[in-house]
């Protein structure tokens, strides 16, 4: 290690000024740049201290009772931004998806899905989910199990939340929650809904409603009607139902792809053996 000289008297004795990174001689006051290699391990009292908190202002390190007094208190202030957050997108949702507006109290639905995520909070499962995503995704397992006809498509735009990632969630609470017990989506739930968005005349719309949920009832009863999207099903009995409607017409208002409302007329013609209502 090479020794400091002053280079006005040869004196040793020296004192570093960190701030401006100087070195001035104590015996005659001659000032130098310092070198780049000192101070490099050296760290500011103020900059001490993580994002954790284990050290306090002066650098010492947290121990015993105040440390877990610490973890508690970030504990509490995360669940309770949760629980807030959580509150918020439950009453966004049925403002948007059920039309629930002015009330105080929860929705049976939001009821049902605050049970699910306080359940899923015990068993520590969902910890690591985004909270949002999770939300959507306990409210469409409550609207499932109550028999209340919603899309998850619509829940999670309604939010602006990954589709994807909600029908994952979703899908990791059945494996976990074996006591949720979500019901078939019937598709002549969807029939008033849509057939207000097509152009049905208003005078007919009971009638093509009436037609389609028979067509529906007898096309369910047969094994080809497994595994069919309910939305699907539902446009393709009113397609067929209805003079003048167009396939694009029925998948831009149930929200299904073409080739797939093709593939269900198709099968449904083939199957009721008819051509048209």
């Amino acid at each position: 290690m090479t020794t400091f000289k002053c280079s006005n008297c040869n004196s040793t004795e020296f004192q570093d000024d960190l701030t401006i990174r100087e070195r001035i001689c104590k015996k005659c006051g001659m000032a130098s740049s310092m070198p780049e290699e000192v101070g490099e391990g050296r760290k500011s009292r103020f900059r001490l201290g993580t994002k954790t908190n284990t050290k306090d202002s002066l650098g010492r390190t947290i121990g015993g009772k105040q440390q877990t007094i610490q973890k508690k208190r970030k504990y509490v202030e995360s669940t309770d931004q949760n629980t807030i957050k959580i509150n918020l997108t439950l009453k966004k949702l049925e403002e948007k998806i059920l039309s629930y507006s002015g009330h105080e109290e929860f929705h049976p639905v939001s009821e049902r899905a605050l049970t699910i995520l306080k359940k899923s909070k015990k068993r520590k499962s969902l910890a690591t989910k985004e909270t949002v995503a999770k939300t959507c995704a306990a409210f469409y397992a409550a609207c499932r199990e109550i028999n209340i006809s919603k899309e998850i498509r619509q829940i999670a735009k309604s939010q602006n939340v990954n589709e994807k990632r909600v029908r994952m969630i979703y899908r990791f609470m059945l494996r976990e929650f074996p006591e949720l017990e979500p019901k078939i989506d019937d598709p002549k739930l969807k029939l008033q809904k849509m057939i207000t968005g097509m152009s049905v005349k208003p005078d007919e719309q009971l009638k093509v409603q009436i037609k389609a949920g028979k067509m529906i009832e007898k096309f369910l009863k047969l094994p080809e009607s497994s595994g069919r999207n309910p939305s699907g099903v539902a446009a393709c009995a009113i397609y067929l139902c209805v003079k003048g409607l167009t396939q694009n017409e029925a998948s831009e208002c149930s929200g299904v792809s073409l080739s797939t409302i093709a593939n269900n007329v198709k099968i449904m013609r083939k199957v009721l053996k008819i051509n048209s209502c």
